[in-house]
């Protein structure tokens, strides 16, 4: 069950991650993903997939969950159409050689960019292709 004001919580959250340096286990694209879906349901419900300190562990839990989408589909998330997002739901880039988490906010999603750090970047300017999901 989301939390109250979930949506202005997640909001206010996201403005305060623009800018932040990459810093595995911190800030990458699944723990700002994760951490998102936090604000929303008040709970890490991403715990299985553990925490990470360095980029080298970071692979390698990322390898358990891996593809992303099939992780996500095996536990309680739906694919959703591109024209039906909504605050919250997760989109996974086609990045290469991995996949990119990210949390669709204000129909734009968090991405880091090596130089300026987490960016929102507008969902329409997006140049991977990408899946939907949806909590249900």
């Amino acid at each position: 069950m989301r939390v109250e004001n979930w949506n202005g919580k997640l909001i206010d959250w996201a403005s305060k991650q623009i800018g932040k340096k990459l810093n595995y286990g911190d800030i990458d694209c699944v723990m700002i993903c994760r951490k998102g879906i936090e604000v929303i349901y008040g709970k890490d419900i991403f715990a299985d997939v553990g925490t990470w300190p360095n980029k080298m562990l970071a692979l390698k839990a990322y390898s358990k969950a891996k593809p992303l989408s099939n992780y996500l589909l095996n536990n309680g998330w739906t694919p959703v159409e591109k024209n039906y997002l909504q605050n919250g739901d997760i989109v996974i880039l086609e990045t290469k050689p991995l996949q990119t988490a990210t949390l669709v906010i204000n129909n734009e999603v968090l991405v880091i960019d090596p130089e300026k750090g987490v960016q929102r970047q507008d969902l329409r300017m997006v140049k991977y292709n990408y899946f939907c999901y949806k909590l249900r």
